[in-house]
């Protein structure tokens, strides 16, 4: 790979120590230098390319530091139920379903996800009653929004031999009718208890969703994504390194591994492979559940988790939601520090939803990283608005304290529950407004330039990532996003308008999929 020089543009950095410039320098995938063009032209012979920006915006490539990118490659090949697809009630929902169990054969399973019951003109979970009269020969299992729920038909809970005794599986709630103890078909909890028994999608049609599930983040200027799935194990890392190798994923890979991929890195690191460019080992994934009204891992067991993974070098990646969770995610980490000190061993909290001022000065204090979701507010603030109880309101993702408290702060999507798209994040960072227009805690809004840093360098510092990516300083990766409207002038209402033009990974533009704009000097 030889140089490339990108000219007539404007270059948000977010590198302080950079004075304004008009040009930047790319080689062998990483950045030479940011300055004026005149000088940077006595760096490179006539073989180099350039990229004529005709004053567009360059800004350092995306970083969403906590997605699901298995489900979202599945959810880009299955039928989507979400209010932005039509599904605004549940004779919506059945249409889908039904049109979907004709394309298959009888004993097919059917997978459908993104239901939001909030957004529902009945306002509830649909149930197996709903699914079985457009579906009654094909097994169905419908995933809600936010992971945090399951519906199955009937076939699907005679498949999995799931009856009025079945106990509830571990860590959920089945639901049932009242009068009869029938189960619904309606599970809540987090994760997937099911996923082990049910056919995984055939794998040429989860190949086609990698491909689509890559293509939606480059498109969106998001040239590092890390995978949180807890249930990365040894078989799906090695599926990343398939798909990695293959070049069905363009965008560096940093995968934190689940408890069983955990263990079974350390009964056997080799069987993980040598590494690959651009796809690393991240950190683990640890879940604090709340859904049945109580802590799950309890204190004790949480805290030798943690001490595990930290004793073992690894980042804790812990999800924490409310109060008592992150709660006790921080002592968990206080726990192992004091058992084994490490220096800087940047532990996380993902999501921190609900975090009063106390928390937020803990955090700091013991180095512990948070990654937050502000686009959350724009697709869930009016729910947020009628559901979030008055106590816990002022704490909703409460960026501006978080940064005011001098807590290392990164933003991601959480995608497939919300879309990976960085200028919604930012606007919603920005704004605090929901779909509605409503604001969310105005208080809580933080600066453009603040916003940008939650997905950029904030991205890079949550995976020791920073002296790499982040910034477009020299020595770094060549990770860019270029745009037509400059982010840092415009009115802050038109952010979600923004449309990445380019994306280069590596210094190799790999959106749009053709570098027709590249030419020799």
């Amino acid at each position: 790979m030889g140089a490339l020089l990108l000219r007539h543009g404007l270059f948000i950095t977010l590198d302080p120590s950079q004075s304004p410039n008009d040009a930047l320098l790319l080689r062998d995938g990483r950045i030479q230098a940011v300055g004026r063009e005149q000088e940077l032209q006595r760096l490179v012979d006539a073989e180099a390319e350039v990229l004529d920006l005709k004053g567009r915006y360059v800004l350092p490539g995306f970083i969403d530091p906590h997605l699901h990118f298995r489900a979202l490659a599945e959810s880009l090949v299955t039928p989507r139920l979400g209010p932005d697809t039509g599904v605004t009630d549940i004779a919506c929902l059945q249409e889908k379903i039904f049109r979907e169990s004709q394309k298959f054969p009888p004993g097919t399973w059917i997978r459908a996800s993104g239901y939001d019951d909030t957004s529902l003109a009945e306002g509830r979970d649909p149930t197996r009653f709903d699914l079985d009269p457009v579906s009654p020969l094909h097994p169905v299992k419908l995933t809600h929004r936010s992971g945090h729920a399951h519906v199955l038909n009937s076939m699907a809970l005679k498949l999995l031999q799931i009856t009025r005794e079945t106990p509830d599986p571990e860590g959920w709630l089945m639901e049932r009718d009242p009068e009869t103890g029938e189960p619904t078909g309606v599970f809540y909890g987090h994760g997937d208890p099911f996923h082990s028994r049910i056919p995984p999608l055939p794998e040429d049609l989860l190949r086609k969703g990698v491909e689509k599930a890559d293509d939606e983040l480059v498109r969106n200027g998001i040239t590092t994504f890390q995978d949180a799935s807890v249930r990365n194990d040894r078989l799906r890392w090695l599926a990343f390194r398939e798909w990695k190798s293959q070049g069905l994923i363009l965008s560096h890979v940093v995968v934190h591994l689940g408890w069983k991929g955990f263990e079974e890195y350390l009964a056997d690191p080799e069987s993980f492979g040598e590494p690959l460019p651009g796809l690393t080992l991240g950190g683990v994934k640890i879940v604090i559940d709340e859904t049945l009204g109580r802590i799950a891992p309890e204190q004790r067991e949480l805290n030798e988790k943690v001490l595990a993974v930290h004793r073992a070098g690894f980042q804790a990646v812990i999800h924490a939601i409310e109060e008592p969770a992150i709660e006790a995610a921080l002592t968990a980490v206080e726990y192992a520090q004091k058992q084994y000190f490490r220096p800087d061993p940047r532990h996380r909290i993902e999501h921190a939803s609900i975090c009063p001022p106390h928390l937020a000065e803990r955090i700091r204090s013991l180095g512990v990283l948070v990654v937050s979701h502000p686009t959350f507010l724009y697709y869930s603030g009016d729910r947020y608005l009628k559901t979030v109880p008055p106590s816990q309101f002022p704490y909703l993702y409460p960026l501006r304290t978080l940064l005011s408290k001098g807590v290392t702060l990164a933003a991601a999507s959480d995608a497939p529950i919300v879309p990976p798209h960085p200028w919604l994040g930012i606007y919603s960072a920005v704004t605090r407004r929901s779909q509605t227009g409503a604001e969310i805690l105005p208080e809580e809004k933080i600066t453009l330039s603040q916003a940008l840093a939650l997905y950029t360098v904030g991205g890079a510092i949550s995976a020791f990532e920073e002296k790499e990516k982040g910034t477009l300083t020299p020595g770094k990766r060549a990770d860019l996003v270029v745009v037509r409207e400059n982010p840092l002038t415009m009115d802050p209402a038109r952010l979600p308008e923004i449309k990445v033009e380019m994306t280069l990974v590596n210094g190799k533009v790999v959106y749009p999929a053709t570098e027709a704009l590249v030419t020799r000097r």
